[in-house]
């Protein structure tokens, strides 16, 4: 089952980043034999990498492996639905800081697939060092299953 690869990976490539680019990049080339999916939300984020020039980015994700075309779906917009009243209701008891609403959305998308990719510091438990894949819950991602490693990193599957 595909991995939902999330913006911040995507941008560690895509910029070489120095802490972070080789370590996402070994991530994504461990998982791409079971597949690499850019939520829709992720494909609007990244239009600015590209300066707006969507046949230069759908490029890139081609050449990358990551597919681009798979439509939200009805489901994904319930899953979001509860995420989000969740997320607020935990806010307003104190209990998790702040999300922005496109981290829920890709989380919520991600729920129909094997995990998301992501390093992003909101998850918990999760560093900024390396990317990691997970499976999803848009409020708690890191709650179940097995580990193996990838490049040094913590996976966990769904």
């Amino acid at each position: 089952m595909a991995w939902v690869v999330d913006t911040c990976v995507i941008l560690d490539v895509l910029e070489n980043d120095a802490r972070h680019g080789r370590a996402s990049a070994v991530c994504l080339a461990k998982r791409l034999s079971a597949g690499l999916l850019l939520s829709p939300v992720s494909f609007v984020e990244l239009a600015p990498a590209f300066l707006g020039d969507r046949t230069l980015q759908t490029g890139f994700l081609t050449r990358m492996g990551v597919s681009f075309s798979e439509p939200w779906r009805w489901d994904d917009t319930l899953a979001a639905h509860r995420a989000w009243m969740r997320c607020i209701e935990m806010k307003r008891g104190g209990r998790v800081a702040k999300r922005p609403i496109a981290d829920i959305l890709i989380g919520a998308f991600a729920l129909r697939f094997e995990g998301l990719i992501t390093r992003n510091t909101v998850v918990p438990r999760v560093t900024a060092c390396a990317a990691r894949s997970y499976p999803v819950d848009p409020v708690h991602p890191v709650k179940k299953h097995g580990v193996d490693r990838c490049a040094g990193a913590a996976e966990r599957k769904r």
